[in-house]
């Protein structure tokens, strides 16, 4: 039997730019929008089919305490291109997410994984939601990514999809390459279709240097739009025939790599950038043994299913019991590619990969959650203390509840947060205030860029 990997994930230090590898591995980083933690099959959902990612866990690693840097869209993929906390750039507060009318994005001082990669000389692409700025100054281009193909903001903006009374009247969707806007109101339902063909071209084209690949898919974020050829396909409806055709583009980009003879360069990685959207009922999805959702600092808003696969080094069938991030993306990729890390700013992830492979058994041990500009809860171990829960973030009946002492829950023995254990542990308590304290003095105010 595989052995468990166990690890608690530390600080960062920078690394040290030396490569690992004879050749720079490729990367790509496959990333869905509202996926919930059960929604996979690998993941025990029971009707949704994903042979294609159930492939990638058996040939390479299931990560399954592992979380992101926030619970709605713009500020967990603020987190994941930059390896920081977005209260540290202001990508968090104000509206919560970039709008259509939002001015502004990623500050330009901000380095993304993809900036990290390009002085390595990788090829860099992005294909899909972006939903850092909109403007051409905050667009991938000016990220640090050659190519961009994609919508730059989420898919229900625009009055063609939100109907609902009080919507604002925003603009159609605009479908974009590089800085152009080619299309208006794309048909949605082609969208993974053609992200997964500009993949798919952009690994052929780059079969023969090191190229880092993006795909952050529009879905399965509501409104949902599946192709003709997974419209219908699952037992679990509209919802599960979106979640298949992602699994196809995930086959798509896994048989690229193999008729290039890339597999084993090649270190792939699949997770989500929050919880699934609960007061979509049967169009949002489902969290599993987690509770809550999008929107909640709560399990099921933040713990997402994750998966790696590098042939030849992560041991096929590996399952991965430790705590990681996407903030830990960005080292990681950074030490893949044997670039130097950023040594003038403070970064919030380490490098993980030799956890994934076994070779280390701990990283840094703590998760901060927060909700915009608030510090909601924090994990240490095996402990997870909250300070404010919210219940219901999207819905009329939505409740904000300080708590004095923090709610205590032992996530490992109990992933659902059932059972409070705040009196039988007020150590554990004080130690988790300690680090809050010590967390939040060495925070630099950074007003809000979303408004």
């Amino acid at each position: 039997m595989t052995p468990f990997i166990y690890f608690i994930v530390s600080s960062c230090s920078p690394g040290s730019g030396q490569n690992k590898f004879e050749t720079k591995p490729n990367i790509v980083l496959l990333f869905a929008d509202d996926l919930g933690y059960g929604d996979l099959s690998v993941f025990g959902h029971p009707t949704i089919k994903t042979p294609n990612l159930d492939r990638m866990a058996a040939e390479g690693v299931k990560l399954t305490q592992f979380y992101v840097a926030a619970s709605v869209c713009t500020p967990s993929r603020a987190g994941l291109m930059t390896g920081r906390l977005p209260i540290r750039n202001g990508m968090c507060g104000g509206r919560t997410v970039f709008f259509p009318d939002t001015e502004g994005g990623l500050p330009q001082e901000e380095i993304t994984m993809a900036e990290i990669l390009k002085t390595k000389n990788y090829a860099t692409a992005c294909f899909g939601k972006w939903h850092l700025g909109h403007a051409p100054a905050y667009l991938p281009a000016s990220q640090g990514f050659d190519e961009y193909f994609g919508i730059p903001y989420s898919n229900d903006m625009s009055p063609a999809q939100n109907k609902s009374e009080g919507a604002r009247n925003f603009p159609p969707t605009p479908l974009i390459e590089g800085t152009e806007i080619i299309e208006n109101e794309p048909d949605q339902r082609l969208l993974t279709t053609r992200y997964t063909e500009h993949a798919v071209r952009f690994i052929g084209e780059h079969r023969d240097n090191p190229f880092f690949l993006y795909l952050p898919y529009t879905f399965p974020h509501t409104p949902l739009y599946a192709s003709e050829n997974f419209d219908g396909s699952s037992k679990r409806g509209l919802y599960g025939d979106v979640v298949q055709e992602i699994d196809w583009s995930v086959g798509e980009i896994l048989n690229a790599l193999k008729e290039h003879n890339l597999e084993e360069n090649t270190f792939i990685f699949f997770t989500s950038d929050n919880g699934p959207w609960l007061v979509m009922e049967e169009d949002g999805g489902s969290a599993g043994i987690l509770y809550e959702g999008k929107g909640s600092t709560w399990e099921g808003g933040m713990r997402e299913p994750a998966i790696a696969r590098f042939p030849g080094r992560i041991e096929a069938g590996s399952i991965c019991t430790a705590v990681a991030t996407t903030l830990d993306l960005l080292p990681t990729f950074a030490g893949l590619a044997g670039a130097e890390l950023p040594a003038d700013r403070i970064l919030d992830g380490v490098d993980i990969f030799p956890v994934m492979t076994g070779q280390k058994e701990t990283g840094k041990d703590t998760v901060f959650f927060y909700k915009g500009r608030n510090l909601f809860a924090i994990r240490k171990g095996a402990w997870k203390a909250h300070f404010v829960t919210v219940v219901k973030p999207y819905g009329p009946d939505g409740v904000t509840e300080k708590h004095d002492p923090p709610l205590l829950f032992n996530v490992e023995t109990d992933p659902s947060e059932k059972y409070n254990r705040a009196a039988e542990h007020p150590e554990i308590i004080m130690d988790i205030l300690a680090i809050k304290q010590r967390h939040q003095a060495g925070l630099v105010d950074v007003p809000t860029r979303i408004r």
